[in-house]
């Protein structure tokens, strides 16, 4: 049969494809795929940088902390006490930490008036909050940003690289701030060389909050004499115990801007940041009775990734490794020469 001239034509004409009007699965897959990685990479660069503004305001209040000691220092000529009592003005003796003597220097002297009207023993214990709300309030420049728990304190005081802060007026603590104060004058190993202030990780209210060299056994004073009551006495007996029985936690550590002692305000230099010590809290096993806090070991610890931020006697802030050689450690708690 022949074709007539149309059908011809239509032979030889070139097929105009079709117009597609969706995107194949490998496409839409691919695409996907790319926004994925875009997202990832902007979501770690955003969170990155909001670390480092946390940081940075972290270190901006060890900073202003360490100006309020400063400030204090040249005001009274000694360094403050960050252990033991104070008298009020009334008359009564109240546990005063080391930051609630320098709150007038960073504008908080209303909140430390409202704060000596309490008597030391009728605010402890864990009726704290609804006794005496004043001393849980809100102080922006004692809190890490980082930190999850918005209430208490991140930052505290270097008592040494000794396990014992004062025994009966007989032995004394080594470092910057301990119950009998000192003078500037008297760091000997220089104000560039000492640590002021360093971070510590608040008690989460439960459970194991941090592991990292937190070791308070508060009656071992009972038990030995006081000169050998060493770091490694410490390391042993938080060894102990950690495999005897299960740790205890002091769950409100760090918690309270206005108490001293280890479970709250100071740190030191008996361990390694980066030791991984069996935490024991006020009992711990051995049947300690709950009684000096001024015994024991507490190094520092944060929400930052690989460190803590930490400040010397000469206001500089520099971020510490946990990984820091111990030696060096030590060095830096003490306000004696090498």
């Amino acid at each position: 049969m022949r074709m007539t001239e149309l059908q011809r034509r239509r032979a030889v004409a070139p097929r105009v494809r079709q117009r597609r009007d969706a995107f194949t699965v490998i496409e839409i897959v691919t695409v996907v795929g790319i926004i994925g990685v875009l997202v990832s990479v902007l979501t770690v660069g955003i969170q990155r940088a909001r670390e480092s503004s946390r940081r940075l305001s972290c270190t901006n209040h060890l900073r202003q902390m360490m100006l309020a000691v400063q400030l204090f220092e040249k005001d009274h000529g000694y360094l403050p006490s960050a252990l033991g009592l104070l008298t009020n003005v009334t008359g009564s003796q109240i546990d005063a930490s080391g930051m609630y003597r320098i709150m007038p220097y960073i504008e908080l002297t209303e909140l430390s008036k409202r704060a000596s009207d309490f008597e030391g023993p009728q605010v402890e214990g864990p009726n704290l909050p609804s006794v005496a709300p004043v001393l849980m309030t809100r102080v922006e420049i004692f809190l890490c940003p980082s930190d999850p728990i918005d209430l208490g304190i991140n930052y505290r005081f270097n008592t040494g690289s000794l396990p014992i802060d004062d025994f009966n007026g007989k032995i004394h603590a080594n470092g910057p701030f301990r119950v009998w104060p000192i003078k500037f004058s008297r760091v000997d190993g220089g104000l560039s060389n000492t640590a002021a202030f360093a971070e510590r990780r608040k008690a989460s209210g439960g459970g194991d909050y941090d592991r990292q060299a937190n070791v308070v056994p508060t009656g071992v004073d009972q038990l030995l004499a006081p000169e050998d009551i060493t770091s490694d006495v410490l390391r042993s007996i938080a060894q102990s115990i950690g495999t005897a029985v299960p740790p205890v936690f002091y769950l409100r550590s760090g918690h309270s801007w206005h108490s001293s002692g280890l479970n709250f305000t100071t740190y030191n230099h008996v361990f390694g940041p980066g030791e991984m010590i069996p935490s024991v809290g006020e009992t711990d096993g051995l049947s300690f009775p709950v009684g000096k806090e001024t015994i024991g070991a507490v190094a520092p610890s944060s929400h930052h990734s690989g460190g803590f931020n930490l400040t010397r006697l000469d206001g500089s802030t520099d971020f510490m490794s946990t990984s820091v050689d111990f030696d060096i450690w030590q060095s830096l708690g003490s306000v004696d020469a090498d």
